[in-house]
Parts: structure tokens; C-alpha cells; sequence
């Protein structure tokens, strides 16, 4: 699915680039040959959505990072094999959380001390998805119609939301420190020059201040259901509450 952080786009670009490509070599040459190809992307790889509207799967696609244009790459490697009669579902997620997951750890460990860091600016909306939901969709994918899915919640929440349902999973009142967006870009480009030095694997930059600054990820979810029905789906509330609750079992906060 994918490799994530990663050092350079190059690093990028051998897992999930060449790594579905490699996947689609493999699958041609077995016997019996495969039916269905089922890949994990991302709404990094459609980019995201502009002009208070959520991104249809038909848009053109507008990856901001170098994670959004490999997973972009990797849909076109697992594409190539529709030509040679197998089928071909893609699965474009939005931020995945859930027991596990370690991209939302800071901010449960920042929630656990009362603090959500947020950029100035208008209202930041986005879709998320709970571990479990993907997991049932990528399953469904097996047999649902082929195509390009867009899975989430099906709920556009507020980026302010979300550090506070952390910080209420948490027993927690948060309180939100408005950070500037110019402080966040200078945070990226800062994080590109020191990281390496310090062994960091590309966590940070200025294509991560741009995906955190965008608009809005919020992706058409039309057809969707069937993978995924609005009523399975985990709301925020309850999905960190869970989330929370794996971490403490595991002395992670």
C-alpha cells in the first residue's frame, strides 16, 4: 500500500511506484492469473479539494506531496494490467487512524497535555476514516463493480475537530494554540534542511505544511457505499475513543 515517511521522492518512488508495478509484473506471469487487483491510494493522490466543493474521482488529479504523486503513479502501474484482462479496484483512503496507527500519536501525546497546535486562517475541513472501515472496504473491493473508490466517513469535520474528540477520548480539554501559516511553512522548510542531519525521514517539509494548509480533503463519496455504507461507518467520537483506549493498554500515552 504504501511507505510513509520516506527520506526523498526517489524513496518514495521504490515502494509505491515500482512496488505495484512489480506486483502487476508478477501477477501477469502467474497461473491461473489473478481476476481482480485490489490498490490501497490515498486522497494524496487526487489532491485536495478547492472551491468549497468535495473532489470528484473524475477531476484531473493535483498531488501536493511526493507521497500523493508516487500513490498517483502507483494507480497508473496497477492500471496497466486491465489491459491484459485483469480488474482493477482502487481505494483512495483519506488520513487513516485507529490501534496501531502511529501518524496520529503526536497528537494524542500533544491532546494528552492539553495543547492542539493549529494554523490561522479559515476553517480547514477533511474526511477520516477509522483502521477497521478501510480494512472491511479494501476487503469488498475483491468483488464490488471495478472502478476508483473514495472511502471515508461519511462526514466533512473540521480540523479544529478533531484535536478536541482527541482531547475528549482523553478526559482532556484542549486548548487550541493558533499557530501562522507563515510559521508552518518555515517549520517545513527548517525540517528539510535539519532532518537528514538528525536521521529523520522526510516526517516534515514543505509539501507537509501545503497539505496541512490546503482547503479542504474532502472527496466525493458517490458509489462508495459499496464498499463502505454510511451506517458502518465509525464516527470520529467513537473511533478515538478507541483509539485512546489501545494506546494507554499499550503504554503508548
Amino acid at each position: 500500500a504504501a511507505a510513509t515517511p520516506a527520506a526523498s521522492e526517489e524513496a518514495f518512488h521504490r515502494v509505491i511506484a515500482a512496488g505495484p508495478a512489480a506486483v502487476v509484473a508478477g501477477l501477469l506471469r502467474a497461473g491461473p492469473r489473478p481476476r481482480r487487483l485490489v490498490y490501497l491510494s490515498s486522497y494524496a493522490a487526487c489532491g485536495p479539494a478547492r472551491g468549497g466543493r468535495a473532489r470528484r474521482v473524475d477531476e484531473p488529479p493535483a498531488p501536493l506531496t511526493a507521497y500523493g504523486r508516487t500513490k498517483l503513479a502507483g494507480e497508473a502501474a496497477a492500471h496497466a494490467a486491465e489491459a491484459h484482462g485483469v480488474e482493477v479496484a482502487v481505494v483512495r483512503a483519506p488520513a487513516v487512524y485507529g490501534p496501531g496507527d502511529r501518524a496520529f500519536l503526536p497528537l494524542f501525546r500533544l491532546a494528552k497535555r492539553a495543547l492542539a497546535p493549529a494554523p490561522t486562517g479559515p476553517p480547514r475541513r477533511v474526511h477520516l476514516i477509522f483502521v477497521e472501515d478501510l480494512a472491511r472496504a479494501v476487503l469488498r473491493a475483491a468483488d464490488a463493480p471495478p472502478g476508483t473508490y473514495a472511502v471515508a466517513e461519511p462526514v466533512e469535520h473540521l480540523a479544529a475537530e478533531v484535536p478536541r474528540e482527541i482531547g475528549r477520548a482523553l478526559g482532556r480539554r484542549v486548548h487550541r494554540l493558533p499557530v501562522p501559516a507563515a510559521a508552518f511553512r518555515a517549520a517545513g522548510a527548517v525540517a528539510e534542511r535539519v532532518g537528514p542531519l538528525l536521521g529523520a525521514k522526510g516526517v516534515f517539509s514543505r509539501e507537509k505544511a501545503e497539505e496541512i494548509l490546503a482547503e479542504a480533503w474532502v472527496c466525493d463519496l458517490a458509489g462508495s457505499g459499496e464498499l463502505l455504507a454510511p451506517h458502518e461507518a465509525t464516527p470520529l467520537a467513537e473511533g478515538m475513543r478507541r483509539t485512546a483506549a489501545w494506546y494507554r493498554d499499550q503504554g503508548w500515552i
